[in-house]
């Protein structure tokens, strides 16, 4: 029912091209009118957005990140952010979809100061395998999804900074982390796609100190980069088991 009204709710918007930048201040706004705050309508809420975003992209995707000019406008368009010179994160929502339908959605607190997860939100669906395994930092189970996996070069993060810009062979990444990412930290780019023009996204994700077969995600990863996106997916595939 949610989902239906939330689709009607922007069918103006879906007719124009929802994920257009154009759009993306429209669609926040009516996000914030809405004032959804229940999980459940929140749910419904973001599920509807993933949908309007994975169709306008024209393809399936296996793992995915919400389009930066649209999640900023959903994480900061308040009074609270337009008045601060803060510079927003690295998106906050997440999604996972097989076969063009969507199957998980995710988050965190959308407030720069808080690094714990809000909530995260999954459809089971017999082509996803899930596990019980619960380490002691998550409280959910975890997903196991076959994606491309590309290891980062080592890097120093002496200070413990949320945000680590480094060179890379095949271009610049700018990282977000969630959490505190110490030295000697493993870090793994999982499923990049392309953007516009020649910018790309992944999930950042690291193994869990807990279960090493177990992968957690650290944060969010956004780049430009002059070689073929052919290239950056012909990266090892294996199966993630993903909290």
């Amino acid at each position: 029912m949610g989902k239906k009204w939330f689709q009607e709710m922007l069918a103006p918007e879906n007719e124009s091209g929802p994920a257009a930048p154009s759009n993306g201040a429209s669609l926040a706004a009516r996000y914030w009118k809405t004032c959804v705050t229940y999980p459940k309508d929140r749910y419904y809420t973001f599920l509807g957005l993933a949908e309007i975003v994975q169709k306008s992209r024209g393809k399936p995707m296996v793992a995915g990140l919400w389009t930066a000019d649209l999640v900023f406008e959903l994480a900061w368009a308040t009074k609270w952010f337009m008045a601060t010179d803060r510079q927003p994160w690295m998106p906050t929502w997440s999604w996972l979809s097989l076969n063009t339908k969507v199957h998980l959605v995710s988050c965190r607190n959308d407030y720069p100061a808080a690094r714990d997860w809000a909530q995260i939100l999954r459809i089971p669906d017999p082509d996803i395998q899930f596990s019980e395994h619960v380490p002691v930092t998550a409280t959910a189970r975890s997903i196991q999804l076959r994606a491309p996996l590309l290891r980062l070069p080592s890097w120093q993060n002496p200070q413990g900074n949320c945000r680590r810009h480094i060179e890379c062979d095949w271009g610049n990444i700018m990282f977000s982390f969630d959490m505190r990412a110490d030295d000697g930290v493993e870090l793994y780019v999982l499923a990049l796609f392309q953007g516009r023009e020649k910018d790309f996204y992944g999930l950042l994700i690291t193994p869990s100190p807990e279960a090493p077969e177990y992968w957690v995600r650290v944060g969010c990863c956004h780049g430009d980069t002059n070689a073929r996106f052919d290239v950056l997916r012909a990266t090892e595939s294996r199966v993630v088991a993903l909290i």
